[in-house]
This record gives structure tokens, sequence and C-alpha cells, in this order.
């Protein structure tokens, strides 16, 4: 063994080599292979699978009804007469048309 002054200390040298000497005697057990269950662990997988989609299916997610009974507030940005960008404020029941807010761009330029 070298100790820090990087000398050789003949008593850890032989303290250690007295160690390994009965280590090397030691019988070292053979440990028996553990079987493998995979056909356990896919009936598992599956079971998990089931439950999901039997869960899925008793307790559908509710659906929410979306009324349109009520006013819907559109505002949008004209030009006027003077060419000045003005708010327009319109208040309907339902959206029947819808322009698209890049259709501008195929008419100005």
């Amino acid at each position: 063994m070298k100790t820090a002054d990087k000398s050789r200390d003949p008593v850890l040298e032989e303290f250690f080599a007295a160690y390994r000497r009965q280590d090397r005697h030691l019988s070292i057990p053979v440990f028996p292979k553990s079987p493998k269950n995979i056909r356990k662990r896919t009936l598992a997988v599956l079971g998990i699978a089931a439950s999901i989609s039997i869960a899925l299916f008793y307790f559908p997610k509710a659906e929410e009804d979306i009324s349109l009974d009520r006013n819907l507030l559109i505002i949008s940005l004209e030009k006027n007469e003077e060419q000045d960008p003005t708010i327009v404020v319109t208040t309907t029941t339902s959206m029947d048309i819808w322009e698209s807010p890049t259709e501008s761009l195929l008419t100005e330029f």
C-alpha cells in the first residue's frame, strides 16, 4: 500500500494481503435465476387497459350544451369615407357570415 507520501507501508501491505488470502478460499454461492413471468406481466397490463376502457365507457364525459340564444357582440374596425379607422359594434343573435381576417390582404395588396 502506498501512503500519502508515496512510500510503501509493509504493515498495511501484510494486513490486506491476509484478507486477500482468506477471500480466495471463500466459496461464492450460485444465485438462482429468477423466472421471468412475462405472462403475468402481460395479463396485468391487459387488465389495466380493460379497466380503463370500461371506466371510460361507463363514465363518459358530459357534453355541455351550448346555446346561442344570447346576443353576440361583434366588434370590427372599418374605414370611413375620410379613410379614418372607426370601430363598429354590432349585436346579433346568430353569426351567419364569417369574414376571414386575412381577406383584406387579397383586395388591398
